[in-house]
């Protein structure tokens, strides 16, 4: 099990890049990073809070059938601020901090030779491990902020940069990547007497998880992309992929009720079955959403941005 969790254990890294990689074209040049900033936060941070509310007010009213309330004011707040709560919302706080790095990252590149832009990248990187290694998570801003928007901005720039790339570029990085991470693995299999699972240096991430991250990253979208071994470009027009693409944020919203629900209920089920279900049920839920949200009629751009996302 442990082997599988650290196979797949890149997903958020290659979300963070896909964002990078489609942020170069929602990005105008002539747009102020507040005009820029706000877009983001009612697209990101909105649909979250609506959701967080009619998830604790559904929770209340299960309170009322003799189930013990789950949540402390403390959850509560944690998950409205993003900072972990009921968890799974964390990753908005991450994708709020790769949007702000996004302007920041092309006025720099605008302002340096690209050789020196790219060596700043990486300085600032290292900057980051020494900062994490010798201070540690002493206080909030490190630890929720700064910790998560430099390796995070790191990926941002990657996913920026990668359409640049030819093939050769992208698998020296990748077999880079995965050099570096062996090395970090048999370093600490010898001085920890165990071999450490990428998810245990994910929160924040550092090098170890980072490496294994990014080589496995740019290898599917080598794969996919560039090789489109998998035939995907023939097939992005096929309508549930169409939807799944255009409501993630609801699908991936609704997955943490049916993720609560069937835990609550269903401790033990096999998570290949929970995987299957609370899948179903996200589409299926978000799929009813949107259907009413159409129907309703709403203008309004900003609402259905946000409830139809």
């Amino acid at each position: 099990m442990y082997f599988k969790r650290d196979f797949r254990n890149f997903d958020v890294p290659l979300l963070v890049i896909l964002s990078g990689f489609l942020a170069v074209n929602s990005h105008k040049s002539n747009e102020s990073m507040y005009t820029y900033l706000k877009k983001r936060f009612i697209r990101l941070v909105l649909p979250v809070w609506i959701f967080l509310t009619i998830f604790f007010f559904g929770a209340l009213i299960v309170r009322a059938f003799g189930i013990k309330y789950p949540f402390s004011l403390n959850t509560i707040f944690r998950s409205y601020a993003l900072i972990d709560g009921i968890g799974y919302v964390w990753i908005i706080r991450v994708y709020l901090l790769c949007a702000l790095s996004v302007p920041l990252l092309i006025k720099i590149k605008e302002k340096l030779n690209l050789n020196i832009y790219y060596v700043l990248i990486i300085l600032v990187y290292i900057l980051y491990e020494i900062l994490y290694y010798s201070i540690g998570e002493k206080n909030y801003i490190l630890k929720y902020l700064i910790y998560y928007f430099i390796p995070y901005g790191i990926l941002t720039f990657i996913g920026m940069e990668i359409k640049e790339w030819k093939s050769k570029r992208l698998i020296n990085i990748s077999v880079a990547m995965f050099i570096i991470f062996v090395i970090l693995m048999l370093v600490m299999r010898i001085t920890t007497g165990r071999f450490i699972q990428t998810n245990e240096l994910k929160y924040p991430p550092t090098l170890y998880y980072l490496s294994y991250s990014i080589g496995m990253s740019l290898l599917m979208y080598y794969l996919v992309v560039v090789k489109n071994v998998f035939n995907i470009k023939n097939k992005i027009n096929i309508k549930i992929i169409t939807f799944i693409s255009s409501h993630t944020m609801w699908i991936y919203l609704w997955h943490i009720l049916y993720l609560y629900i069937i835990d609550f209920k269903f401790k033990s089920s096999n998570w290949l079955i929970k995987f299957i279900v609370i899948t179903i049920l996200s589409m299926l839920t978000a799929c009813i959403q949107s259907k009413i949200i159409k129907r309703s009629k709403i203008k309004n751009k900003i609402a259905i941005s946000i409830l139809d996302c």
